[in-house]
């Protein structure tokens, strides 16, 4: 096999290229929802707190459910789960479209519905990642499987906010929800035309608290699990909450509008990508105690740099850093979980993966909301970043220790 064919061999699999076809629209479609969601709360209420606040509400199921959803991935159909939530998630988008058409936009009411979209997301992401399995035929091809759909989940980081920032200027928030609606109708088309069965694997238990308990004793007494995870847990607390201090740092420092942050949150897909590019590029075994240690050290460093940063030039290379930094930490960490997981506890593991990843952003949230109300935002990003950058290097030694 060539070393094309090494790089794309996911690709060979017939359900599996369908299914990121349909997860790439998709994800364009939810960041274009994203950036809609967090421009209309700040426009709205003009607070950085109570931004932090929705965003929290939002990100909350996550730190919640994740785990227990990881549990479920290893005992459900994954596929028919996968479907249901879609289609959950399509109406709820919708329900937007038509609370901001008829301008009942209370912030308690929207923070419902943030809410509601975080619970979908919690049970979503280890089903969806432990479903890898079911769609690529060759365990070999798994990892490259990974790294692809890491690819398109950035590559939509990327396009969404600059599509959601030219559609509320043009249209309003409205345009993105519907986009919204339609990429979760898209995965489900794609799902429903896969048709796979889902290979449940017989559980240890007939109690979900006790195979949950289980999978947080393995991950704990595995050190390599362990500290890997803690790194994740870093970037995400520090760094993830980003998409929160964005519209705040556009507008108070650089003076900008929509456009402007949509330019800096697709900077920071645009580092996601080429960090995804490299990391593609890497041949033979991935040394991945150090890796994570300096994709960490990248995204807090970007962080920094954004402290610094007064032009909308240099504040868009720094977001690349920082964009960079968290795919490469998220996708290395998710390389490296899939290949040494049990197969039977590898939802469970998903599971914590996510919570680390995604549960931690919305006590970021917090944080970053109150820090950049109290200290100002250069100030409160070159307090976060400085902390993050001290952490990311005390565990990064003890990484490389035990990768």
């Amino acid at each position: 096999m060539s070393l094309a064919s090494k790089r794309f061999a996911a690709l060979r699999h017939p359900r599996f290229r369908i299914y990121l076809i349909g997860q790439g629209v998709g994800l364009i479609g939810a960041w274009c929802q994203r950036i809609a969601l967090i421009w209309l709360i700040y426009r709205l209420t003009n607070s950085a707190f109570l931004l932090g606040i929705f965003a929290f509400a939002w990100e909350l199921p996550c730190l919640l459910f994740t785990a227990f959803a990881g549990a479920v991935a290893d005992r459900v159909n994954r596929l028919r789960w996968l479907a249901a939530i879609q289609l959950i998630s399509a109406v709820l988008s919708l329900g937007l479209l038509v609370i901001v058409s008829i301008d009942l936009t209370a912030f308690p009411f929207m923070v419902a519905i943030a809410f509601a979209l975080g619970v979908c997301q919690s049970f979503e992401l280890p089903l969806r990642q432990s479903f890898f399995y079911e769609i690529v035929d060759r365990a070999e091809d798994l990892p490259n499987a990974v790294a692809l759909m890491a690819f398109m989940n950035n590559s939509g980081r990327m396009v969404g906010p600059l599509v959601a920032s030219f559609l509320i200027s043009i249209a309003g928030e409205g345009a993105s929800f519907a986009l919204g609606a339609i990429g979760y109708l898209v995965v489900l088309a794609s799902l429903l035309w896969i048709r796979t069965s889902s290979n449940i694997l017989p559980s240890h238990s007939n109690r979900l608290l006790i195979d949950l308990v289980q999978g947080v004793l393995y991950a704990w007494k595995t050190l390599s699990i362990k500290y890997s995870l803690l790194m994740l847990a870093i970037v995400s607390l520090i760094c993830l909450p980003y998409v929160v201090i964005v519209p705040v740092f556009a507008i108070q420092v650089l003076h900008g509008d929509a456009v402007t942050v949509g330019i800096l949150l697709s900077a920071a897909g645009a580092g996601a990508v080429c960090g995804l590019i490299w990391l593609s590029l890497q041949n033979g075994s991935i040394r991945f105690g150090r890796l994570l240690g300096l994709a960490s050290c990248c995204a807090t460093s970007g962080m920094i740099a954004l402290a610094t940063s007064t032009t909308i030039f240099a504040s868009a290379l720094s977001m690349t850093l920082v964009g960079l930094g968290i795919a490469v930490t998220a996708t290395g960490t998710n390389m490296f979980l899939q290949s040494i997981s049990e197969d039977g506890k590898r939802g469970r593991v998903m599971g914590l993966f996510n919570t680390a990843f995604v549960g931690f952003a919305p006590l970021g949230c917090l944080i970053a909301g109150f820090a950049l109300e109290k200290f100002g935002c250069s100030t409160a990003l070159f307090i976060l970043g400085f902390t993050g950058l001290v952490l990311s290097i005390y565990v990064g030694r003890r990484l490389v220790v035990v990768i």
